[in-house]
């Protein structure tokens, strides 16, 4: 039995230590993987993005029913962006 707790107690501790370690993404991290999705009009995975919050605000369908239409109408994404625009 004291085995046994050893072990839950070892295997806790990797978990916390693995699962504190990682941390969230910067914002320029997550700005260029939002335009690179948008470039190649993955826009699913522009929406998976998203807060929870907005999420909450309208439908999926909706929202890439408006990515869809600016993108459309929209020149400026034809061009690449400038790695200048990008803190290195």
């Amino acid at each position: 039995m004291g085995n046994v707790r050893w072990v839950l107690a070892l295997i806790s501790f990797l978990a916390i230590t693995l699962f504190s370690c990682s941390k969230p993404p910067s914002p320029h991290d997550a700005l260029k993987t939002y335009t690179s999705y948008w470039t190649k009009q993955q826009f699913a995975k522009m929406y998976d993005m998203l807060s929870e919050e907005t999420k909450k605000q309208s439908a999926k369908s909706n929202l890439l029913t408006a990515i869809k239409k600016f993108t459309a109408t929209s020149r400026c994404l034809t061009y690449p962006l400038p790695q200048s625009l990008f803190i290195q």
